[in-house]
């Protein structure tokens, strides 16, 4: 198997376990969650970026609320805030839903370096 193969089986292994976390998350809540950030990515079998030190929670999943008086809290779920625009797409048969890639991008733009920025657009893309 070559590298392209061998990346490609280990983003979708990525998207597998994310898909069964967030579904065992939201069995443990009666709110919608909206995943968002890495956790949206994984959804999407879009690669993750690197993070600068003190980054995002590799093991955490992420979900996005409009405003603090809805912040609650679940174990195993980091609730960001986010008050811009926001699109959101169903994943997995429609039992999960997670902010789409443009939505996405432009909550890492505070997040990540100018460069690798442009790394996960072009990853988008793919």
């Amino acid at each position: 198997m070559d590298n392209g193969a061998q990346y490609s089986e280990s983003l979708a292994r990525l998207r597998t376990r994310t898909i069964e976390q967030c579904l065992e998350a939201q069995r443990r809540t009666g709110r919608r969650l909206v995943f968002a950030l890495d956790t949206a990515l994984s959804l999407q079998g879009i690669e993750l970026p690197r993070y600068r030190r003190g980054g995002l929670l590799a093991d955490t999943l992420h979900a996005v609320i409009e405003s603090n008086g809805v912040r609650t809290i679940l174990q195993g779920i980091c609730f960001v805030l986010w008050s811009g625009p926001q699109t959101h797409m169903p994943i997995h048969h429609g039992r999960l839903r997670c902010t789409d890639s443009v939505t996405t991008w432009a909550m890492h733009a505070n997040r990540l370096e100018d460069e690798e920025l442009v790394v996960l657009g072009d990853s988008m893309m793919r």
